[in-house]
């Protein structure tokens, strides 16, 4: 299969923004990468090997990408493209990679700065790929928490849903402390010995099974005062949390977009849209 879904249809991406230097890399990618092995990956699960070819691509750059002057393309149109075209062509692949953009967002936020300094080179070039596990703060009484422990915190608990489990190098965890703050911090997740880290057993997922998600628990997992990216209040983090999940996510347009393209093809087989 050669191209992206709705090519030869005003579903295809915008001429300008196909022609934007990050959103064509990133396009070529998920045509010639991604899409042939789609069905592949959806049965024996994500590769850290796509992911790879994303980071060459630039995808890991995303959130801070500037877009050529005289392009005609903002950034925010920027990234909504590339997370429609990845979620159309390879949806696991796609939901892998956004659980990237927790650690650098909540490191660019952080006022630690040596610790900053010395993770956003590698991530936003995607040498290191990363994942996820704060989610659960949401819940009433979330089940990872944190203890002050000589000069820094013990985490205790299990996270429910980390994605990318057995292929991230590291990932921001959030758990709250016992005056109902919540704390994030990073933390090695590849594997090896004395992480604390352990993936255990729980229900398989209904969809999405081949994005690596395990529930994993934090055994006594001590954290230095150097890992800690932020603390405060977590039902200030709960509201910006909501806030910026409120917006339809891209995703579901890159879906329509493969659904509506199949259907076209289906009811109109001679008709120039890609498969």
């Amino acid at each position: 299969m050669r191209g992206l879904p709705g090519d030869g249809t005003r579903l295809a991406t915008p001429a300008r923004l196909a022609a934007e230097p990050l959103v064509a890399s990133v396009s070529r990618v998920a045509s010639a990468v991604l899409r042939p092995d789609a069905e592949r990956t959806a049965v024996e699960g994500v590769s850290r090997a796509h992911l790879n070819e994303l980071a060459r691509s630039g995808a890991h750059g995303i959130l801070g990408y500037d877009p050529p002057p005289g392009s005609g393309c903002t950034r925010a149109q920027v990234v909504r493209e590339v997370h429609e075209v990845l979620a159309a062509v390879d949806p696991s692949t796609w939901f892998v990679y956004t659980q990237h953009f927790g650690l650098v967002k909540a490191l660019s936020a952080s006022g630690n700065a040596p610790l900053r300094d010395a993770w956003l080179p590698d991530l936003v070039t995607g040498t290191k790929q990363a994942t996820a596990g704060f989610a659960h703060l949401r819940h009433p009484q979330p089940p990872v928490t944190a203890q002050p422990y000589e000069q820094g915190w013990l985490l205790r608990g299990r996270v429910p849903w980390m994605t990318g489990w057995g292929i991230a190098d590291v990932a921001v965890v959030g758990a709250v402390t016992s005056d109902d703050r919540a704390l994030f911090v990073r933390v090695d997740c590849a594997p090896g010995p004395g992480r604390g880290l352990f993936a255990v057993e729980s229900p398989p997922l209904w969809a999405m099974g081949a994005t690596r998600t395990a529930a994993v628990e934090l055994r006594d997992v001590v954290v230095p005062q150097a890992d800690v990216i932020s603390i405060g209040p977590r039902a200030q983090w709960l509201r910006s949390y909501d806030l910026e999940n409120a917006n339809t996510n891209p995703a579901v347009f890159g879906q329509l977009r493969a659904a509506v393209a199949l259907l076209l093809v289906a009811a109109w087989p001679g008709r120039p849209c890609s498969t």
